[in-house]
């Protein structure tokens, strides 16, 4: 199984097109942006996407962005 991990892309600073990859699934991690925007983000990718994102309580949650068929 192939990873893409990407994190702390600050996406609310600019626009970042989604990278061509050819793994097997894309885990977002850190500051992506605020959720929605970051979970809408990853819905771009055709792939499944894992989001991981730390609350402001310090644990951690992880949001299924989208799953291929």
């Amino acid at each position: 199984m192939k990873l893409h991990i990407l994190s702390d892309l600050h996406l609310s600073r600019g626009v970042l097109p989604h990278p061509q990859t050819d793994a097997d699934l894309v885990i977002l991690a850190g500051d992506i942006a605020r959720p929605a925007e970051a979970l809408a983000w990853a819905a771009g990718f055709d792939k499944p996407v894992l989001y991981w994102r730390a609350t402001t309580s310090s644990t951690a949650e992880a949001s299924t962005a989208r799953c291929a068929s």
